[in-house]
């Protein structure tokens, strides 16, 4: 977490945070000097003398605060940004193992509170703790100078109430887990709801999810409600206690009004008080923000841990794809779904793989395409293979113009071959004027058409290792014929591994692969 707020900082520029820290601590000293310039306005009114310079004074100093929020939402800005780029990187570096083992709505949860608390923190908590340790060095100073034993009073009274704020806040603390936890259970159950609307709509059990939501619902409000009424109570404990010292405090100086002790010592204290009821919430408000964070950077796997994944080889001295005692488990799993394989593949073929469900035919390419890590064992593949392209049946198209989608990633595609290929594909999309994204023709385009899509990426960009993934399973017979014959005219000097589970389409592969003869 530490290390997250320290990248923040150093993305945004370290002088510059630390110019904003000094800035804020002049500016809050001066701020505090309302009171004597209170106390100056009143001596001059009874006088009957000027006192616009007095006022403009006054009113120079309380925009003094507006300015710091003016600011601070450079750096709020900036925490936005970066707090989103630094988890966005850490995402990436992740890898695909780490998204398929999470939802997206979960991830993007995930990160909007990280970079919300983070804001926060330094918007609104930062200030507040940098005004209140102002406040209080300030009207210290100036308290001992007026009055050394109204000052040790001074001193004690505010430390003792700091201590006390911060056990209660401490106590309350252990509470925001469980709290937080009620409320990750809510959000989680919104996603289950949303997944699942196809089964709770069809039998119609709205009402039993109703009884399980009310539920999760109620739990929520006991936690908050028992959480809330505990610092409602430890607030007001604090609030009596600075309260009472303070009017102490005030008889005191009343006491010993002098010419030391003014009527600006009186305002001094006063003020503090004022602005000091609020600091047990506040201070409880960092640890509470601080436990999402925390709990945030983790579910995110921030920082990551990284570990020596083995990679796979790119040789010069070899002409198929050897795989050598493979072996692959997934998490949590304790059966192999690939057990000590060892095969060849020849290059510029186009190879089929088959067998039963379970067998690891998918997570064969996976592996292959560097989208699940080596576990066991090693993979080779010959240098002229580096550029892979890998394809499933729930690939998916960006959000972008189609053509936009068919150039990716190379952004080079000869317009007249895509539009040849799209009339032999029977696509109906004009792509040289319709510069809609996919989003907004998105129930102008069925399943069978994005597939369609993503299989003229691959013939358009030509890459020199294709692994696909029942990528006809949206297909007609005639649409998968057309596609077997696309492959063999564009793509014959590329090795093309592809899962099979239609029999019939195994005459157009030069080799079949069963794995379950294999494994």
């Amino acid at each position: 977490m530490l290390m997250f707020l320290k990248t923040i900082i150093s993305k945004t520029g370290k002088m510059k945070f630390i110019y904003y820290l000094i800035f804020m601590i002049i500016a809050y000293f001066i701020y505090y000097l309302q009171p004597y310039i209170l106390t100056m306005i009143i001596d001059r009114i009874t006088r009957r003398q000027s006192i616009t310079s007095l006022v403009l004074l006054l009113f120079i100093i309380m925009m003094i605060i507006p300015g710091i929020k003016i600011l601070s939402n450079y750096f709020l800005q900036s925490v936005r940004k970066y707090s989103k780029e630094i988890l966005w990187k850490n995402l990436e570096e992740s890898g695909y193992f780490y998204l398929i083992n999470h939802k997206i709505g979960n991830i993007q949860s995930y990160i909007n509170e990280v970079s919300f608390t983070g804001r926060k923190l330094l918007q609104e908590s930062l200030p507040e703790m940098v005004k209140a340790l102002v406040m209080i060095v300030a009207y210290t100073l100036i308290l001992v100078k007026s009055d050394l034993i109204l000052g040790v009073i001074y001193i004690f009274t505010i430390s003792s109430y700091l201590i006390l704020s911060a056990k209660l806040s401490l106590s309350s603390r252990k509470n925001i887990g469980t709290s937080l936890k009620k409320t990750a259970d809510v959000n989680e159950y919104w996603l289950d709801f949303y997944n699942n609307k196809d089964t709770i709509f069809s039998i119609k059990s709205q009402d039993i999810e109703y009884e399980i939501f009310k539920q999760k619902l109620d739990d929520e409000y006991k936690i908050y409600f028992d959480l809330q009424k505990k610092i409602n109570r430890a607030t007001l404990f604090q609030q009596g206690y600075i309260v009472t010292m303070a009017i102490g405090i005030i008889f005191i100086a009343m006491e010993k009004m002098t010419a030391s002790v003014s009527l600006s010592t009186i305002l001094i204290l006063i003020y503090s008080i004022i602005n000091l009821t609020n600091f047990g919430s506040k201070y409880l408000e960092i640890f509470e923000l601080l436990d999402r964070m925390k709990a945030g950077l983790r579910k995110l796997n921030y920082p990551l841990k990284k570990t020596k994944d083995k990679k796979i080889e790119f040789l010069n001295d070899i002409d198929r794809i050897e795989f050598d005692h493979l072996s692959f488990k997934y998490p949590n799993n304790t059966k192999y779904i690939l057990n000590d394989l060892s095969i060849n593949l020849p290059k510029k073929k186009l190879i089929a793989i088959t067998g039963a469900n379970g067998k690891g035919k998918s997570t064969l390419l996976k592996i292959l395409s560097g989208l699940l890590p080596i576990q066991d064992g090693s993979i080779k593949i010959p240098s002229d293979l580096n550029e892979i392209m890998y394809l499933d049946q729930d690939s998916s198209i960006f959000n972008r113009s189609v053509i936009e989608n068919i150039n990716y990633p190379k952004q080079k595609a000869d317009l007249e071959q895509i539009e040849q290929l799209f009339r032999k594909f029977k696509l109906k999309i004009n792509i040289l004027t319709d510069k809609r994204t996919v989003g907004e023709m998105k129930k102008s385009l069925s399943g069978g058409e994005q597939q369609k899509i993503l299989i003229l990426r691959m013939i358009v960009q030509k890459p020199k290792l294709v692994l696909l993934d029942e990528v006809t399973s949206n297909l007609d017979t005639e649409s998968s014929k057309i596609f077997y014959k696309l492959l063999r005219k564009y793509l014959s000097d590329t090795t093309v591994i592809a899962v099979i589970h239609k029999q019939n389409e195994l005459v157009y592969f030069d080799e079949v692969l069963n794995l379950d003869s294999l494994i």
